[in-house]
Order: structure tokens, then sequence, then C-alpha cells
């Protein structure tokens, strides 16, 4: 029984004294600093105190450390961790070393103590050192740790630095030597040590002739001013001889063996923010490519969308991580996953319900047994977990009744999922419609709108003109008729719609005064005779003053409201010619009016003109000058030719017969030498009004007359 009982406690007593994992694989050095075994203190500007080995700001203390032995030689592979806090530094220089293997036990830099001239000391070393360049935030970007080293009696090297991103935070080093030419120092934010700070890790060369390390000390080192110091603390110090298995480019990753397709593959690596690319490749069950490279990405961290292009359901693939640097090699880690189908989701075409077929059609399509059918919501259904249940909405609900349901089938043995969706409309109530019409008292084409009750997704169709808006724009005189339908129901409604008719003449348009020296403004008016046509009421014109030469000297446009038109004297001209700026001389002009109504539809185009005499008086006639260019053609109105007559007290010269149409171009032109039989054939001519002119070719003055040309008698 006492052999028992003092089993047990054996046993307890191992489970109780044995060392965490982590403790355990620090095989050559294991220091929390909570006791001070095997410590020698040199100085009190480094104490290991509380637990942790503390920097003290203290006044004229410099090169103060606490070192131990190792109890053995390191060789050319092995990795050391420690945690650090740096905390302020009281002037520029300020550094300390905070981890550093030596071969003896000499001062990391100088013994005996400083001189100026002193050479430095040929112990070799390998350390992590810390530069406080400042105590304010100021300079906190210029707070760099590096890695040190030196072997005999060359001066230290060191490589390059990185930036600590804050003071009073806590940080967790890593240097490892991987080779007897190679190292590593990596900084992390994260006591895992999985997140690399900027710029982590750093690699460096050192000579293979660094060896001998047997001592570990932490360090104030400032040599050349005692009063640059440097406060923080070091704590939970290991040294293991296995550097293989911290490699600061880990490139290992985790990936599922399957993924459903049109999910995304998630991942991320342990890799610190360097050269990091992911390379995907079809490959076979085996894990061997089969083709070109598929997709690549660049990163830490992925998601990849596994849709097409170019993953396709059942097959295979391969992922390749590859990180390097610059002191490091190409280094890879591939995984294989097979994309799978998913189940085929089917919920049939959208349903449309009539009150004799509600509760006799079903949705879905015929499903697979190894499959797991789930319908939602379950409202009205006759069952919600086959593939083709049969709704029945409720018909107390007016003058229709929608449901939506979304189908979800899991494959039950691949778990993966696939959706679809159906709308169920029950229509039931039969609809009408009537045709509402909007006057246009002042267009030429009424509005025609559809208004329909016992609406239930109805569409609606125009005849004539096949619209399919609930309003149209009339185009012309017609019966119109509106039918509306659904998938259960349709009805008609008709109206007649009557243009009024129209000839093009202007109704009571007028011309309330000439354009004098006196008054320099003439004004169309456009009054509302009694019976007056709607259509003729426009709300856009142009207008065109033309010279007795036919050439446009002025034009102007307006704008009035589709309801109301033109007011009386609006359209207006200021006598004002748009190409010169300047008032024409006395003459004979030509108006030319355009009207349009609301929809476009031209109401008036150039069929009437009107002779004006611009004078300083408007009943007094212009006195044209004797002898020159007089004359006179007949018949007026036309339609077949025209004789012309040239008075005889014109001197007769080198004269021009031209033709000018309304627009100002030049229709006819021919040389003439004598004023007997001058005939002009105009039977080609279009009906409308033409200028004949007579223009001397030696003087260049001319003279113009109008001309109505009719074909219709």
């Amino acid at each position: 029984m006492k052999k028992v009982i003092l089993l047990f406690w054996l046993v307890l007593l191992l489970i109780v004294t044995k060392p965490l994992p982590l403790k355990a694989q620090c095989d050559i050095l294991n220091k929390d600093y909570s006791n001070l075994n095997g410590w020698t203190n040199v100085g009190t500007a480094v104490t290991i105190t509380s637990g942790k080995v503390i920097y003290n700001q203290i006044p004229g203390q410099s090169d103060h450390r606490v070192y131990t032995s190792l109890g053995m030689t390191l060789g050319n592979v092995w990795v050391a961790e420690f945690d650090f806090n740096p905390q302020s530094g009281n002037n520029i220089g300020v550094a300390a070393s905070l981890f550093c293997l030596t071969a003896g036990t000499q001062k990391p830099y100088k013994d005996p103590p400083y001189t100026p001239l002193t050479p430095y000391t040929n112990q070799d070393f390998i350390e992590v050192n810390l530069v406080s360049p400042h105590n304010t935030p100021n300079y906190l970007s210029e707070t760099k740790i590096y890695a040190t080293y030196k072997d005999n009696a060359s001066a230290p090297v060191s490589s390059s630095s990185l930036s600590i991103p804050a003071w009073n935070q806590t940080y967790y080093a890593r240097i490892q030597r991987v080779s007897s030419t190679q190292g590593f120092l990596s900084v992390f934010s994260d006591q895992e040590r999985t997140v690399h700070i900027l710029g982590s890790p750093l690699c460096f060369e050192l000579p293979a002739s660094v060896n001998g390390l047997n001592t570990l000390q932490h360090a104030n080192i400032d040599q050349a001013d005692a009063d640059r110091r440097f406060s923080g603390w070091v704590d939970n110090s290991c040294i293991r001889s296995d550097g293989t298995t911290t490699n600061p480019y880990n490139v290992e990753f985790n990936i599922n063996d399957t993924y459903c397709y049109g999910e995304s593959l998630v991942t991320s690596t342990k890799a610190p923010f360097v050269n990091n690319q992911w390379n995907f490749y079809e490959c076979d069950i085996n894990c061997n490519i089969i083709g070109p490279e598929l997709i690549y990405f660049t990163g830490n961290n992925i998601s990849v969308p596994l849709v097409n292009t170019p993953f396709i359901s059942g097959h295979y693939y391969l992922v390749k991580h590859g990180v390097w640097s610059n002191c490091s090699p190409w280094q890879e880690a591939i995984k294989c996953f097979q994309v799978l189908a998913l189940p085929v989701a089917n919920a049939g075409l959208d349903l449309q319900l009539c009150p004799s077929t509600n509760g006799t059609k079903k949705i879905g399509k015929k499903g697979e047994a190894i499959n797991i059918y789930t319908w939602t919501p379950s409202n009205w259904l006759s069952s919600s977990t086959m593939a083709t249940p049969t709704p029945t909405l409720p018909t107390n609900i007016l003058p229709c009744v929608s449901q939506t349901y979304t189908l979800t089938v899991k494959n039950s043995i691949t778990g993966c999922v696939a959706k679809d969706y159906n709308t169920v409309n029950l229509i039931n109530q039969v609809p009408s419609v009537t045709i509402l019409t909007t006057p246009c008292n002042w267009c030429i084409s009424p509005l025609l709108t559809a208004s329909i009750t016992g609406n239930c997704n109805n569409s609606i169709f125009w005849s004539p003109g096949g619209e399919t808006t609930n309003t149209i724009n009339t185009s012309s005189s017609a019966l119109y008729t509106a039918t509306t339908s659904n998938a259960c129901f349709s009805a008609t409604a008709s109206t007649n719609v009557v243009f009024p008719s129209y000839t093009g003449s202007l109704p009571n348009l007028a011309i309330t005064n000439a354009v004098t020296q006196n008054s320099p403004w003439v004004a169309f008016e456009y009054g509302k005779i009694a019976g007056f046509i709607p259509s003729y009421n426009a709300n856009t014109y142009n207008l065109k003053i033309i010279n007795q030469w036919g050439e446009l000297i002025h034009e102007q446009s307006g704008n009035a409201a589709c309801a109301g038109g033109f007011s009386n004297g609006e359209i207006a001209w200021n006598g004002i010619c748009s190409s010169t700026g300047n008032y024409p001389p006395v003459d004979v002009f030509i108006y030319i009016l355009t009207l349009t109504n609301c929809n476009s539809s031209r109401i008036y185009s150039g069929n009437l003109t009107y002779l004006l005499r611009i004078s300083s008086v408007e009943s007094e006639e212009i006195a044209l000058p004797q002898n020159e260019l007089q004359f006179s053609f007949y018949p007026n109105p036309t339609s077949d030719k025209i004789t012309i007559l040239v008075n005889q007290d014109t001197t007769f010269e080198d004269y021009q017969l031209e033709v000018v149409n309304v627009a100002g171009e030049l229709t006819y032109s021919e040389k003439i030498e004598t004023r007997e039989n001058l005939i002009l054939d105009i039977v080609n001519y279009p009906n409308g009004i033409y200028f004949v002119r007579l223009r001397s070719n030696i003087s260049g003055k001319f003279k113009s007359l109008k001309m109505i040309v009719n074909h219709d008698g």
C-alpha cells in the first residue's frame, strides 16, 4: 500500500514539474529572469529586477551589463527569442545591446572601460542592438533595431535596420543563424510571433569565422557620453539549437481538401510581407499538374472565388505558394483541392395561377434522392421538404396574391448547397380598363391614358400604334383601342379621336406697323378669332427678314408655353439686321414666318410673305432713281413664262438677268445685251415666291421685283 501511495505522489510530481511545451524547446537557454542564479551584474544601469532585465536612466553610468554562461558553445544553426519594451531615450545616439551572444565575458564592444582610441576587443559576438535617437514622439520613427556582429579584431558590422512603431509597447524578437554565413532578425507585434512589423525579417550575412559564442549579455553600450541613457526592459529569453523549425520565410498554408463550386478559397500564411506569390494549376487526383498556369495572386492573404473561369466542377487544382527575398532563395509549398459540383436547384418557371387552377399546379422540378430539399417560407405549400410542392394561395386578397419561394438543395454526401427562386402569382379578379382623354387645346394631338382596375401584372397594348405604355400621344384621327391583359383575363376600351383640319393659312395674322425711322418695330399679331382652330396656336416660331435682292439680313426664333401659344404682338422685330447690327437702308423687305405647334407639327412654313416699304413716313412712296434699271414683267402671277420689259428711259448697259428664291439662293442667271424679246421660261419652277433681278455688270446696281409662280391656275 505504501508503494502505491509513493508511486502516486511520484507521478503527480512529474506532472506538476513537467515544463510547458514551449519551454521544452529552449534546450540551450530558458530565462524568465525570475531568479539571479548564474547571472553576473556589472554596474547599476542594467539590472535584473522583478523578473525582467531593466535598463535604467542613471546619470554618469555607461557600459553596465548583466551576463550569464550558456553552458555550451553555439554552433552554426540556432534560434534565439526574447521580448522587449523600449520606453524612452534622453538624447540622440542612445543605444542598448538588448540581446548579445559573445565568445567570452568581456564587454560586447570594448574592454577595459572606454577611453579614446581604445581598440575593439577581439571577442566575437552577434547581437540585437537598439538605438533610441530621442525621448520625444517626434523622433519615434527613427528608433531602430538591427543585428550587429564582429569577429576577432575587426570593427563591428551592422545589418540594415527596422523602425520601431511605438514606445511603451512590447515586441517579440527572434534572431537566428541558419548557416555559418547567414542570419535573420525578425520583430513581431504579437506574442505568437506571426505578425511581422514593417520590414521584418531582416537578413544579414556574416563571416564564418564568427564562432565560439558561449555567453549571453544584456548591456548599456553608450560610451562617448555617459548622459546618453535608455530605459526599457527585456524578458523571456530562449535559445534553442534547432534553427530549421522557425523559417522566417514560412511558406506553409492551410486549405480544405474540397470546396463546393462558387465558394471562395481563403488562406493566409505566416510569411512576412515580402515577395509572396500564389499560382493555380489544374491537376489530376494525384496532384500532378496537367495544364498551364490558370491564375496567380500576390500577398500574404488571398480569397479566390471558385467559379468560371477558370474553375470547373469536379476538377482538381493545385495551389503553389512561393516566397523569396534578396537574401533568401525561392521557397514554396503546394497543396491540392477538388471543386465539387453543386446539386441542381430548379424551382421552375414563375407560376401564374387563375382561380380555376389554384391548388392544382406544382412548382420545382423532379429531384434526386441524394439531395435534401427545403422551401422557404412554407406558407400555402403542400410540403416544404419535397422537390415539387403544390402552392394554394388564398383567394380573399384582391386583386392578386404574390409569394416568392426560395428552394435550397443540399447534397447529403458533399454538403454542397444550391438555391433557386420561384414567384407564384394568383390572379383572382377580372380587370377593367377606361380611357381618359386630356384635351390638347394648343396642340394637334390629345393625350390618351388607360386606367386599369384589377391590375395584377397587367400589360397594355394600343391600336393603332402598338404602344405599350399607359399614356400615349395620338398622331392622327382614328378609333383608339386599349387592351389590358394578364395570365388569366383581358379587357378592352375604345375612344374616337378626331383631329381638326387646317390648310396652312394663318388665321388673323397681321403686321401692326411698318419699320420706319420713327417707329423701328414691327409686330405680328396672332389673335384668336371666333371659332379659331386650336391646332394653329403655335408654341415655336422662326422669323426671317429678306431684302429685295433675296439676301437674309435677319433671323430670330422664339418659344411660348404649349398651353397658351403666343400672345398678340409677341412675335416682333426691332428693325436691326442681325448680320450687321445696324438698321437697314430704305428698302423693300420680305417677312417669312414659320409656326410650329407643341408636338412639333408644322402649321405654317414660308407660304406667306409681306411686302413692306421702309421710309420716314409710312404712306410715302419710295422715290426710285430715274434712268437706272427701270423694268417690269408680265404676267404676275404666272405659270408658264414671263415677258420682261426694260424702260426706254433706262440707259442700256451690259445687264445680268437673275432669279432668286425666298431663301436668297440664285436659281437663274443670264447675261443680256438688248432690251428686246426678253422672255423667261418658269415652267419648271415650283409654286412659290421669287425675285426677278436686273443687275448692271458695269455699275453693280440692280433692281428686283417679286414674282409669284402658281401652276394650280
